[in-house]
């Protein structure tokens, strides 16, 4: 029987065990991005009202996301996310829950990213992140330390790109709307 492990009034977009809080996970919500024991929730970064969405860099709950939705730890101590609503990835430094722009021009109508859903680490090249955005038919690639972005494939049956994962050969599968793609890591050939 599942049991609730954390109850919350607006959309859980993203999950995953905590790498800075051993026994914890992380989720994102509409507005934020929290931790939890599953006893008690606390704020990383982001307004905690779904009605102060917007965009600022800043300390935990003074910092403002806009829709943030995937996301991926690095080196335990940092998180970038997808903030979908601000056209860019985001990162959350852990250690003092300090907001930066990691890749795209948030907010700006000239940033790569229209609107990024998914980010995870490229298994098949550790130094690089996989990007999926829901308005572009692309997948892009970021730099994992300076976040220098760049177009990775390029499809138009890649529509509405949501969620994204690597088989065990590099093999990148995406979630659009009614299909999952997959893309060969060596070809960049899309099925």
């Amino acid at each position: 029987m599942a049991s609730i492990v954390h109850n919350e009034t607006t959309d859980v977009r993203s999950i995953d065990m905590d790498q800075y809080i051993s026994g914890n996970i992380i989720f994102t919500t509409s507005c934020c991005i929290w931790t939890t024991d599953g006893m008690a929730k606390t704020l990383i970064a982001g307004g905690t009202n779904p009605n102060e969405l917007g965009y600022r860099e800043n300390v935990g709950v003074d910092a403002r996301f806009r829709y943030p939705t995937g996301f991926v730890q690095i080196k335990c101590t940092y998180v970038v996310l997808a903030d979908a609503g601000n056209k860019c990835l985001r990162m959350v430094n852990r250690t003092n829950d300090q907001t930066s722009e990691f890749s795209g021009l948030c907010t700006s109508v000239n940033s790569t990213l229209i609107a990024p859903f998914d980010v995870e680490r490229d298994r098949m090249n550790k130094n690089q992140l996989l990007i999926t955005d829901s308005n572009v038919q692309a997948v892009f690639v970021a730099d994992a330390e300076n976040g220098n972005l760049s177009v990775f494939a390029h499809d138009a049956s890649i529509n509405n790109a949501r969620g994204l994962t690597q088989d065990h050969s590099g093999n990148i599968l995406i979630t659009c709307r009614h299909a999952v793609y997959k893309i060969s890591y060596l070809c960049l050939e899309i099925k």
